[in-house]
């Protein structure tokens, strides 16, 4: 270990030649920038800050909502009385900006009936809507309706 000579003058660990701007060693400082640009404890956001983020929707039985990042769900229903297999077709609530990620299709039986064989199956989608097939779980071909469908789907805005 070096010995300091009896002139050099002695200074405490911290002191203005090694502390402050420039040095390195700004502690009052993180990343360059001072207390001021930082929220302090007592900073919160409540459910009314953020619901300008989510605003953008049409919350009902046939709706819609873009997310802050640009996500697109839809959702509808389709109550039609459908009593053969076939195709039908059903317009989204909005366009998507190109193809939707999915469309999810779901039956719909509100009487509870074991005779209601029909079930939709996608058959393809665009930015605009969807066609769907309404098939029989067997080849049995005495009508077996369906009361309608709900559909979901997923994509950009």
């Amino acid at each position: 270990m070096a010995s300091t000579p009896a002139s050099s003058p002695t200074y405490p660990p911290w002191h203005p030649g090694n502390d402050g701007s420039g040095s390195g060693l700004d502690a009052d400082l993180l990343d360059g920038r001072d207390s001021t640009s930082f929220a302090n404890a007592a900073h919160t956001h409540g459910a009314a800050d953020l619901a300008p983020a989510f605003a953008d929707r049409q919350l009902q039985n046939d709706g819609w909502q873009i997310l802050p990042g640009g996500l697109l769900l839809q959702w509808g229903r389709n109550r039609t009385f459908i009593a053969q297999e076939g195709t039908t077709s059903f317009g989204f609530n909005r366009p998507f900006s190109g193809v939707p990620f999915v469309v999810q299709l779901t039956g719909v039986n509100p009487s509870n009936q074991t005779n209601r064989d029909l079930f939709p199956q996608l058959v393809s989608a665009d930015a605009n809507g969807a066609v769907v097939r309404l098939q029989l779980a067997d080849s049995n071909p005495s009508g077996r309706p369906i009361d309608g469908f709900d559909w979901f789907a997923i994509g950009l805005a």
